[in-house]
């Protein structure tokens, strides 16, 4: 909200007068708004019914009157108006630079917190046998896991018999506590270590604390589009990612912007369509390539 460098004296009711009008901007429903009309012709409108127009306030000097700011019509570089004393009708036409920017976004992104689980636990196995010229050989994989809240356990063995020789094997033994609400995840026991660009990956024992973005399945983590533009009267915005409608839109008259975009890895092309209440339709065509090794802004990936 801009704020207007001074202030007018107080009008008094032999230069000022009121009118009750029903104003229209841009063509859209009138409703009735108190004006103020001074004797030298100029229309003053209540700052609150320019913030609920969605315009920008202009830095001039204010006409304050009955407790209220009131701003002049002419200091709103642009915009033109007719009044209609008879019909008591103010018509407003407004660019839409004058207009505050409307903002969507095409991705909510929120973490969600899902309920503990009871405990419980589970079995899997997984056994293999055969027999050649009177010799059988025979091995299997057992895993065994239990869970509460949000802390899993898992064992995990294998069991081997090669001509009558039998042997067991333990695998991983891991502690794994899941912190959604972090995107991370603690680890005690066995695991393996994040491969980097330049290195490879590293079985070892110990205490693990790393970035899992798994806890939240519907988190995007590459960067996102943010495509903006102007519509002259209100209209429908139409985005397509690849041929594929992706996210529309109602948008007023006035600037506005969408962030976050859902699009997809690789290469391929944003298109935003801007159709009015007339059929008219303007187009930009953007091409884009998104990379899963880029995290978008706010997100750290460690171990």
């Amino acid at each position: 909200v801009r704020v207007a460098v001074a202030q007018a004296p107080a009008a008094t009711d032999a230069t000022i007068e009121e009118l009750l009008l029903e104003v229209s901007i841009n063509g859209d429903a009138p409703e009735a708004v108190l004006v103020l009309r001074r004797k030298d012709g100029r229309l003053f409108v209540r700052a609150a019914d320019l913030r609920r127009w969605r315009m920008q306030l202009p830095e001039t000097r204010l006409l304050p009157h009955a407790g209220e700011d009131y701003y002049p019509l002419d200091a709103l570089q642009g915009l033109s108006f007719v009044i209609d004393d008879a019909k008591q009708a103010l018509m407003i036409t407004a660019p839409p630079g004058l207009m505050m920017p409307t903002l969507y976004s095409g991705q909510q992104q929120r973490f969600v917190a899902p309920p503990p689980s009871p405990p419980g636990a589970f079995f899997n196995y997984e056994i293999v046998a055969d027999r050649t010229q009177g010799h059988t050989h025979s091995s299997g994989v057992f895993e065994l896991g239990g869970f509460a809240g949000s802390a899993l356990g898992v064992t995990s063995a294998l069991v081997q018999d090669l001509n009558q020789q039998r042997r067991v094997i333990r695998l991983d033994t891991t502690l794994t506590h899941d912190r959604p609400s972090e995107l991370r995840s603690l680890r005690l026991g066995d695991g393996i270590g994040r491969a980097g660009s330049w290195g490879r990956s590293v079985r070892f024992g110990g205490i693990q604390l790393a970035t899992n973005f798994a806890t939240q399945p519907g988190l995007i983590t590459i960067p996102m589009l943010a495509l903006s533009g102007e519509a002259v009267v209100p209209s429908t915005v139409d985005v397509y990612v690849n041929n594929a409608l992706g996210l529309r839109r109602q948008a007023p008259a006035g600037p506005f912007s969408i962030e976050d975009i859902p699009i997809v890895t690789g290469r391929g092309e944003v298109r935003l369509v801007v159709r009015d209440l007339l059929g008219r339709e303007q187009a930009i065509v953007l091409p884009y390539y998104a990379s899963p090794q880029v995290l978008r802004q706010g997100l750290h990936d460690y171990s």
